[in-house]
C-alpha cells in the first residue's frame, strides 16, 4: 500500500487506523479490576446469561444488555474466561475509533482524521475505558457511530434514509447501555432540522431507536410484569451501598436533586463545589490530558475567523454542554472522568479540525507546538494509567471466589 492511499482512499486509511487502535489497546491495557469494581458486576451478569440463558437482571449493571450480552457472547464463542470478556471493550473501542475516523476522513479532511485518531488513542480516560470492562466505551462507540451517520445523512443525499435508520438503531442501543445517551437527542433533532431532513428524517431515526427500546421493554415486562421495570431499577441505584457516596446510600428523588449531588465524594482533584468541580478537573486532572483547554485554545487560534467550521463548533459545544449538564445537574451522577467521554469526543473533534486548519495556515508553528503538548500530555497519562498493583490485589481474590474463570 502506498502512503498516498492514507490520504486519498477512505477504506484503506480506516483499515490502517483500526490496526493502530488495536495495537494501542493491546500494548497498554488497564485490565480487569475485579473486587467490588463495576467490571466484576458486568462479568457476573454476562456469566449468568452464559450459564442460565435469558433471565431478569435485578441491578442497573445487569440491565445494560449491549455490554452484558456481548460478554455472554464472548463466553459462548471462546469459553468462560476473563480474557474473553476483555475483548468486549476492545471491540467497542475499535468501533469508536473506526467510526470517528471514517466520519472525519470523509466529511472533514484526511489530516483532521489522523489528528483525531492520535488525540483519542492518547487520551487516558478513553484509553482506560477501551481496555477495561466498563460500559462507557460501548456508549461512546454507539453514539459516535450514530452521530457520524446523522452527519453523513445531513450533508449527503446518497443512502441518507438507511443511514438515519441505522443511526437511530445505534443510538437506541446506546441508551440501553447508559441512559445518558438520551442527552444527544436534542443535538440530533437540531442537526436534522437545520439540514432540512424534515419529519421523514425524524421518523427514520425514531423508528430505528424504538426497535431496541421496545424489544427490551417487552422482554423485561414478560419477566417482571412491570412496564417501567428498567426505570424503577435504574432510579434506585443510589440505594446500593457505595463508598463514593457520603452516608453509603441515598433515599429520595435521584433526578434534579441537589442534595444528592452534594453527597457524592469528588472523583477528581478539585474540591471547590460539586457544581463546578468537574470544570476545573478538565484543566488539571491528568485523566483528560489537557484536551478541553487544548480544544478551546485551538478553536481560538485557528477557527475563530473560519465560518465554514461554525456548524461543527456549535454541534461540539452543544454535545459537551449537554453531556456535562446531564451528568452533573440532571441525572445527578457522581462526576468521575469516565462519565465525560462525550465531552472528550467533542473536544477531540474540535481540536483535530482546528489543528488541521492551523497546520495548513500561517500559524503552523503554533499548531505544531500545541499538538506536541497535547500528545505528550496524553502519552504521559496513558503510561500513568496502568495500575499493575491494583490488579493482583483485586483480581486474585475474585479468581479464588470464582474458580474456572
Amino acid at each position: 500500500m502506498k502512503l498516498s492511499a492514507l490520504r486519498t482512499h477512505p477504506n484503506a486509511a480506516t483499515a490502517v487506523a483500526l490496526l493502530l487502535a488495536l495495537l494501542s489497546f493491546m500494548l497498554f491495557r488497564s485490565g480487569f479490576h475485579g473486587g467490588l469494581s463495576d467490571d466484576a458486576q458486568y462479568l457476573t451478569a454476562g456469566r449468568a446469561w452464559f450459564e442460565q440463558g435469558p433471565h431478569l437482571g435485578h441491578t442497573h449493571w445487569s440491565l445494560r444488555h449491549p455490554i452484558v450480552l456481548a460478554v455472554a457472547a464472548m463466553f459462548w464463542s471462546t469459553g468462560l474466561k476473563i480474557a474473553a470478556a476483555m475483548w468486549v471493550p476492545t471491540l467497542y473501542g475499535l468501533l469508536f475509533a473506526g467510526a470517528g475516523f471514517a466520519a472525519l476522513f470523509r466529511l472533514a479532511s484526511p489530516r483532521s482524521a489522523w489528528l483525531w485518531l492520535a488525540l483519542v488513542l492518547l487520551n487516558p480516560v478513553i484509553h482506560e475505558m477501551a481496555t477495561s470492562l466498563f460500559p462507557e466505551i460501548a456508549e461512546l462507540a454507539l453514539i459516535t457511530a450514530g452521530l457520524g451517520l446523522v452527519w453523513w445523512a445531513c450533508v449527503q443525499r446518497r443512502l441518507a434514509g438507511p443511514a438515519l435508520f441505522l443511526a437511530g438503531l445505534l443510538l437506541g442501543l446506546a441508551f440501553l447501555t447508559r441512559e445518558t445517551a438520551a442527552l444527544v437527542g436534542p443535538l440530533v433533532a437540531v442537526l436534522l432540522w437545520k439540514s432540512g431532513k424534515g419529519w421523514r428524517g425524524f421518523a427514520l431515526v425514531a423508528f430505528g431507536g424504538l426497535i431496541p427500546l421496545v424489544a427490551d421493554t417487552l422482554f423485561l415486562h414478560a419477566l417482571s410484569g412491570d412496564w417501567l421495570y428498567r426505570l424503577h431499577v435504574d432510579s434506585a441505584h443510589t440505594q446500593i451501598a457505595s463508598a463514593h457516596l457520603r452516608g453509603g446510600t441515598f433515599e429520595g428523588r435521584v433526578f434534579l436533586n441537589p442534595a444528592l449531588g452534594a453527597r457524592w465524594i469528588p472523583a477528581g482533584p478539585t474540591r471547590i463545589h460539586w457544581i463546578v468541580n468537574p470544570i476545573a478537573d478538565f484543566v488539571i486532572d491528568w485523566n483528560f490530558a489537557l484536551l478541553v483547554p487544548g480544544a478551546l485554545l485551538a478553536a481560538f487560534l485557528f477557527l475563530r475567523h473560519d465560518q465554514a467550521s461554525c456548524p461543527l463548533r456549535a454541534a461540539a459545544l452543544a454535545l459537551a454542554l449537554l453531556s456535562y449538564a446531564g451528568v452533573c445537574w440532571l441525572l445527578m451522577l457522581r462526576p468521575q472522568p469516565r462519565y465525560f467521554l462525550l465531552v472528550m469526543l467533542a473536544a477531540s473533534v474540535v481540536t483535530a479540525v482546528a489543528l488541521d486548519r492551523g497546520l495548513g495556515g500561517s500559524r503552523r508553528t503554533w499548531a505544531r507546538a500545541l499538538l506536541a503538548v497535547l500528545l505528550i500530555a496524553g502519552l504521559t497519562g496513558v503510561f500513568r494509567h496502568r495500575d499493575n498493583e491494583r490488579l493482583p490485589r483485586l483480581v486474585l481474590p475474585y479468581r479464588r471466589s470464582h474458580p474456572g474463570v
